[in-house]
C-alpha cells in the first residue's frame, strides 16, 4: 500500500502541462468501450461544430418565449434522439459486442445488432443477438457479456466528464448523452421486474445467473434497485439537467461548480457497477488544475462471502513533449478467483445442474498499466497511442484475460 500511496502522490504532483480539449479517432483490436466512447464523442463534437458553422451562436444570447421554444425543440427533437442513439450504440456494439469479440468465436459470436428508432420518433433502445457454445464458455465469461452494456455506457459517461472538466463547462447538446450513459444502468435496473427472466433482459439474466453460479450469495432485483440509488450521488447528473434547461431559458452554457482545495478543484461522485462476481460500488474523484483533469477511483463490493477491492488513477498530463501531453493510467485490484478457463463452471454445466454447489475462492491481485502519448503530425493534429498491458481479471473496458493494451489513432484540437 505504501507503493500505491507514493505513486498517487507522485501522479498528483504534476500540473504544469498546458491543456487543450482533445478529440480522438482511435481503434483497438476488439473495438473496446474506450475507443467507442472516444469516437462517439468526437463525432458528436463534429456535429456540434457543423451546427455552429451553419448557425453561429450569438455572443449575447437572447431570452424570450419563442427563442426559448426554438432552443427546446432543437434539444428535444434533434440532439436528444442523437444522444440516445449514441448511448445505445455504445451499449450494444461497444459493450456486449466488445465482450463477445474479445472472448473469441470459438466461445461466442454476435448474430446481430438492433438499434431502435429513438424517442420521440420510436421506442428507443436496442439489442444484441449472439450464439454461444455452452460447453466452451464459463459462467464468469457469460456474466461479463451480460453486464457489458451498462459497463460500456459508464465508460462513455466518464470520458464525457473528463472533456467537460477540460473545457470547464457543459454544452447542453451533450446533457442528454451524459444522462443516457451515466444512468443506463440505473434506468435498466429500475425498469426490470422481479419476474422478467422470460424477457431475457440484461439485469434479470445477470441476477439469475449470478445466484446460480455463487451458492453463498443471494441477489434480488429489489436489492439491486436499492443499491442503484447510489447513482443519485453524482453531481454531474444535476449539473447536466440544469445545463439543459439553462440553455433553453437563456442560451448560455453552464460552468461546473467544484470544491477548491489549494490550487486544485475537486468533485466527487459515486456509482454502481456490475462484475462477473457481484455488484460493486465506485467512489469516483476528479481533480482539476489549469483545466487538466486527474481521475482516480476506489471500488469494492462483497457477494457470496467474497470481498473484492480496486483502485485506479489516470493522469493524461504528466509530461509535455512537443507541446503535447503524455500520461499514465494505473489500475489494480484484489478479486475472487476468476475460474476464467475452468469449464467445471461452464454454462452447459450450470444448465444441467441448475446451480453450482461450490465456487472458486483464493483472492488474487492484478493490475494494468498503460502509457498515453501523442506525436505531433500537423498544427492541430497528432498521432495518438495508448500502450501497456494487464494481468488476468476483471477491469471495466478491458479483456478478461492477461493481454496487451494497445490503441492507436489521431487526435484533433
Amino acid at each position: 500500500m505504501n507503493i500505491l500511496k507514493r505513486l498517487l502522490i507522485f501522479t498528483l504532483s504534476f500540473g504544469s502541462v498546458a491543456a487543450e480539449v482533445y478529440h480522438n479517432a482511435i481503434v483497438d483490436r476488439y473495438f473496446s468501450p474506450y475507443i467507442g466512447a472516444e469516437d462517439i464523442l468526437s463525432a458528436h463534437r463534429g456535429l456540434e461544430y457543423i451546427q455552429d458553422l451553419i448557425y453561429s451562436p450569438p455572443e449575447k444570447p437572447q431570452r424570450g418565449f419563442w427563442i426559448g421554444t426554438e432552443r427546446f425543440c432543437e434539444l428535444f427533437f434533434i440532439w436528444n434522439p442523437l444522444d440516445e442513439t449514441a448511448a445505445t450504440t455504445q451499449h450494444e456494439v461497444f459493450g456486449h459486442g466488445y465482450r463477445i469479440r474479445s472472448l473469441g468465436p470459438e466461445r461466442i459470436k454476435v448474430a446481430n445488432y438492433r438499434i431502435n428508432v429513438p424517442f420521440p420518433y420510436g421506442p428507443g433502445g436496442g439489442a444484441t443477438g449472439f450464439y454461444d457454445h455452452e460447453k466452451k464458455i464459463t459462467t464468469y465469461q457469460n456474466l461479463a457479456v451480460i453486464s457489458a452494456g451498462v459497463e460500456s455506457t459508464a465508460i462513455l459517461a466518464n470520458r464525457l466528464k473528463l472533456q467537460w472538466l477540460q473545457r470547464g463547462n457543459i454544452d447542453a447538446r451533450e446533457s442528454n448523452l451524459y444522462n443516457d450513459s451515466e444512468h443506463d444502468i440505473t434506468n435498466y435496473i429500475w425498469i426490470t421486474g422481479k419476474h422478467d427472466l422470460d424477457d431475457r433482459g440484461d439485469i434479470s439474466l445477470y441476477v439469475h445467473n449470478l445466484n446460480k453460479t455463487y451458492p453463498h450469495g443471494h441477489l434480488t432485483v429489489g436489492s439491486l434497485k436499492l443499491e442503484a440509488l447510489v447513482n443519485l450521488l453524482d453531481p454531474f447528473t444535476y449539473y447536466s439537467i440544469y445545463a439543459w434547461w439553462r440553455y433553453v431559458v437563456s442560451g448560455k452554457t453552464t460552468r461546473i461548480p467544484m470544491i477548491r482545495i489549494g490550487s486544485y478543484h475537486y468533485i466527487p461522485g459515486a456509482r454502481l457497477g456490475l462484475t462477473p462476481f457481484g455488484p460493486e460500488f465506485y467512489l469516483e474523484n476528479f481533480l482539476v488544475k489549469d483545466n487538466k483533469p486527474i481521475y482516480f477511483y476506489l471500488r469494492g463490493g462483497n457477494f457470496s462471502k467474497q470481498t473484492y477491492l480496486g483502485f485506479g488513477v489516470e493522469h493524461a498530463y504528466l509530461w509535455n513533449l512537443e507541446s503535447l501531453p503524455w500520461g499514465l493510467r494505473l489500475d489494480c485490484w484484489v478479486q475472487p478467483h476468476h475460474a476464467y478457463n475452468d469449464l467445471h463452471f461452464s454454462l452447459h454445466k450450470l444448465h444441467e445442474e441448475g446451480h453450482f454447489t461450490t465456487q472458486p475462492h483464493h483472492p488474487f491481485f492484478g493490475l494494468a498499466l498503460t502509457v498515453i502519448g501523442h506525436k505531433k503530425l500537423w498544427s492541430r493534429g497528432a498521432l495518438y497511442f495508448q500502450i501497456g498491458g494487464k494481468t488476468i481479471g476483471y477491469l471495466e473496458g478491458e479483456t478478461l484475460q492477461p493481454s496487451l493494451i494497445a490503441r492507436i489513432g489521431f487526435t484533433f484540437w
